[in-house]
């Protein structure tokens, strides 16, 4: 890998070449630049700071701005890495992202308009990004990472942490955005690592990355690394909008994430979460290399982590692991008016913006809570005081196609739920299922054909198939079926409870081991 050495950037550069922009000699105006720090640091601590080297990896909504307050704070040496090219979508936030930078590579464009501002500092330039062969030259040698690459970018997340505990020469600071939230997090050669973090070793990781590019990953891959992911870079996801209101902030910005793999970043919050962590990497560096003791508070190691709420004007430090088997998904019944009310907006809020329409509300919820957070809802309707709920009531259903098991008149239960994963969502049914049969005088569940989850999981809703857990509803008797009489194309199956409950009980242990708690009151 070859190095080259220059005072700007030439204009053919090439992906294989690490550019080395050097101080300007004809510049000698570093100390005249800097004076206005003095007195809240000293004069030898600007000089320290001239020759500290920090390390950021990717220039987006984070990177390029701590460039920016880097080269102006003083610092002496900054490098900066990252593979992608600036396009549209970059402009609400990207430090480096104007109209003329679009198409062109991200890390080349911030050096660029960095060096516009002083000339009087190094910044090293990995236009290739990080990668097996460049992470060892881009860690060696730092004082402090920073880890600011996209939020899919698991292999050069485990690259990076390996380089560093490879040389025990720096930490690692990583400092996402979340709505106007900002988190800091460490890690040091002795700390937890990525991996255990996230759950994957590299070579786990580069076969995953590999899958993804290749349309092959399954959804429930997906799912595990992006639920990883949520865990460690949003400990906390803020819910802005009122609890009066319909539109959720919080499940909108899931939504994206979720289904069209597109984290959602408010142009306010990168200037101020990247002032956050500048903060940080000055008290860093000063803490490790001045003699001066200050009272400056510096982030835990892993597990832990330091957040501030623009939005909400609060603040956290907290020292233990946060997510993992230790947080339980407790699935308990909505007991309150409250609780009826939170549940019932949840589902609304859910299928207002998935199919436009409001569902009826319901007798009863089972609600799944995390971190006291709404992550699962069913929604059950039951038999009327008068012993029966007509299924027309429910569904699109006309009497005379319902099979001989099952007349208009038949009380039957039906669960509309929305649930975060696939372990939340299983473990719904099989609770609705239950309660079922404690309620008593029920027939069924109603269960969509594939075809149909196929949209649903399209549109946005985590709507697992029964059929793809125990149950095969090829084997389901014709007399056992109804189905809609506007589109006939699409059946929904009138299932039996035990048949639920025997096909799921088998995965009892395994919500156990995902953290799911039954707390649930199975009285009639």
């Amino acid at each position: 890998m070859e190095t080259i050495e220059c005072l700007r950037l030439p204009r053919g550069v090439t992906r294989g070449t690490v550019y080395k922009l050097v101080p300007n000699p004809g510049t000698d105006m570093y100390y005249e630049r800097t004076d206005r720090h003095l007195g809240w640091i000293r004069l030898d601590e600007q000089t320290i700071l001239r020759e500290c080297i920090v390390a950021v990896a990717g220039c987006g909504g984070m990177g390029g701005l701590i460039l920016d307050i880097l080269i102006r704070l003083g610092v002496g040496e900054v490098r900066i890495a990252d593979p992608e090219l600036f396009d549209k979508s970059n402009l609400n936030r990207q430090y480096g992202a104007m109209l003329h930078t679009l198409g062109k590579n991200k890390a080349v464009e911030t050096a660029n308009k960095a060096r516009l501002v002083v000339d009087d500092t190094t910044i090293v330039v990995y236009m290739q990004g990080i990668t097996i062969d460049t992470v060892d030259s881009f860690v060696k040698g730092c004082d402090l990472i920073c880890d600011e690459a996209e939020f899919f970018a698991v292999v050069v997340r485990i690259l990076l942490h390996r380089s560093m505990r490879k040389y025990a020469e720096a930490d690692l600071l990583n400092c996402p955005t979340v709505g106007h939230q900002v988190y800091i997090t460490k890690f040091t050669a002795q700390s937890m690592t990525i991996e255990e973090v996230l759950g994957m070793t590299y070579e786990e990781a580069v076969i995953f990355e590999q899958k993804v590019r290749d349309g092959t990953a399954t959804t429930d891959e997906i799912d595990r690394v992006t639920n990883a992911m949520l865990a460690f870079v949003a400990p906390e996801i803020p819910e802005y909008s009122a609890d009066t209101e319909e539109y959720s902030t919080q499940d909108a910005v899931l939504h994206r994430l979720r289904k069209q793999k597109t984290a959602s970043i408010i142009a306010t919050n990168p200037p101020m979460a990247s002032g956050f962590l500048s903060n940080q990497i000055l008290y860093h560096l000063l803490s490790k290399k001045s003699p001066l003791k200050r009272n400056y508070a510096l982030p835990p190691v892993m597990p832990g982590y330091f957040m501030f709420d623009a939005g909400k004007f609060r603040t956290s430090i907290v020292k233990e692991q946060w997510w993992g088997k230790d947080i339980k998904t407790v699935l308990r019944m909505a007991m309150t008016d409250a609780d009826h009310q939170c549940a019932q907006k949840h589902i609304e809020r859910h299928y207002r913006a998935l199919f436009g329409t409001t569902p009826a509300r319901s007798d009863e919820y089972i609600v799944a809570y995390r971190n006291d957070r709404i992550v699962g809802v069913v929604a059950l309707d039951f038999a009327k005081s008068n012993g029966k709920i007509l299924i027309e009531d429910l569904y699109d259903i006309h009497s005379s196609t319902l099979p001989a098991t099952v007349t208009a008149k038949s009380s039957i239960q039906v669960g509309r739920w929305i649930a975060s994963d696939e372990h939340v969502s299983m473990s719904l049914a099989y609770a609705s299922a239950l309660r079922a049969l404690y309620h008593g005088k029920l027939h069924g569940w109603v269960n969509h054909t594939d075809a149909v989850h196929k949209v649903l999981t399209k549109k946005g809703i985590k709507f697992h198939a029964l059929a793809n857990n125990g149950i095969n509803l090829a084997k389901v008797r014709d007399e056992d079926l109804a189905f809609y009489t506007k589109h006939t194309s699409t059946k929904p199956y009138i299932m039996n409870f035990y048949q639920i409950i025997e096909a799921l009980h088998d995965k009892l242990e395994l919500y156990r081991e995902n953290g799911i708690v039954f707390d649930l009151h199975m009285t009639a």
